[in-house]
């Protein structure tokens, strides 16, 4: 299609570093008289730079239009629109190591943890109470307590020790009721994994703690941010502010972060994203990113020319193809592909499976704490008895 519109024209091409993907593919219609040779700084919006300073006629690249650039530029011939594309790091499951604590929200745990102590405490004053004011009678001995243990009747329960057992029947009936209601949740959470959330607009990616945003400078959506006043864009934009690494000079830089899976880049050209997420399952072979359309914002693209009149009738003539839709096909093609990338069904981790050892380890962790704490009470309690009864010992002389 250049090739066309440079003979139809007599214009020339030149190519610079793409400030975009890093490589010699952004191409400039020029007049004869600029040197094909002239070589050009790499940086962001050097094509820009260069149509508004009237060296070039033309960009043979999409632009974004913005309210700045219709005062500098001609945008004569609509190309197409494109969403707004965030590439964000897929995530995983969420450990399950603690997977028994997540049944029950903190609140509940809070009201467990008070209820054992408040339950503790009253059987310590009822048993104090009991044991200075009620002393046991002569004959009741051991044989007589098995005895009363052992019907079924309950008869021979002394009336002094109903509120003790009233107070553990509470407790042991509303600890069943919570064990029951529990061990199927555990269940269901050991036997389908539950995935971390996704981030699919931009309000959760300024909410993220361990993702954060990296932009290119110099692009449409690094100004919406750097200039919003307030909203999700402010936080973003405030997240740059703090960390000005985040804020970029080419796609290069941008790439090496992504890759670590600590950042997500969101940007107005989403076929640069489908090429990165493309390259990358290609490479790897594993769905380490996912593309996402957040908010539903899209931007306008336009092919840009210089304020020069006289050519823009034969340059739209010459971009008959774009109305045929080939372009578009032909840059679909081109990239590489990864559709499982972008495919929004129910991911496969979320099925139930058996549980497994790996699954176990919380369950183990919870034992052993408990052990631990009944270990360490037992040897408390023999530490206060054993000085109790040096301290009788030695008043007794």
């Amino acid at each position: 299609m250049l090739q066309k519109l440079i003979s139809r024209l007599a214009f020339s091409i030149i190519t610079v570093n793409c400030f975009l993907l890093g490589v010699n593919a952004t191409a400039f219609l020029t007049s004869p008289t600029l040197s094909a040779n002239k070589n050009f700084d790499r940086l962001n919006g050097a094509h820009l730079k260069l149509a508004v300073a009237n060296e070039v006629d033309g960009l043979a690249v999409p632009v974004v239009v913005t309210a700045q650039r219709k005062k500098l530029m001609d945008f004569a011939y609509f190309m197409w629109v494109d969403p707004l594309a965030v590439v964000v790091p897929r995530r995983g499951e969420e450990p399950r190591l603690l997977a028994f604590f997540r049944p029950f929200q903190q609140s509940v745990w809070l009201c467990i943890m008070f209820t054992m102590v408040v339950v503790v405490c009253l059987m310590t004053v009822l048993s104090t109470i009991y044991s200075r004011f009620m002393p046991m009678k002569s004959f009741e001995t051991s044989e007589t307590t098995a005895h009363s243990i052992w019907q079924t009747a309950g008869e021979c329960v002394p009336g002094s020790r109903l509120s003790f057992r009233i107070l553990m029947g509470a407790w042991l009936l509303a600890a069943m009721v919570l064990v029951n209601s529990y061990s199927g949740t555990v269940v269901s959470y050991l036997t389908a994994p539950k995935i971390i959330p996704s981030i699919n607009t931009l309000k959760d990616l300024a909410a993220s703690q361990d993702v954060g945003v990296i932009v290119l400078d110099n692009t449409v959506f690094a100004q919406d941010i750097m200039e919003a006043q307030s909203g999700t864009l402010k936080i973003l934009g405030d997240q740059v502010r703090r960390n000005p690494s985040r804020l970029l000079k080419n796609m290069l830089q941008i790439e090496t972060l992504l890759e670590t899976g600590q950042y997500a880049g969101p940007f107005a050209i989403s076929n640069i994203l489908r090429q990165f997420c493309g390259q990358t399952f290609q490479e790897g072979g594993q769905l380490s990113f996912q593309n996402n359309r957040p908010d539903n914002q899209f931007r306008i693209l336009y092919f840009a020319l210089a304020e020069k009149q006289q050519i823009h009738i034969g340059i739209l003539f010459g971009m008959k193809a774009w109305e045929m839709g080939l372009p578009p096909y032909w840059m679909k093609i081109s990239i590489q592909q990864a559709p499982k990338c972008f495919n929004k069904k129910r991911s496969e981790a979320a099925k139930k499976k058996p549980i497994g050892m790996n699954d176990l380890f919380g369950a183990f962790l919870i034992l052993g704490v408990g052990l631990g704490l009944a270990t360490m009470a037992f040897f408390m309690e023999n530490f206060i008895s054993c000085c109790q009864r040096m301290a009788l010992a030695f008043r007794n002389g």
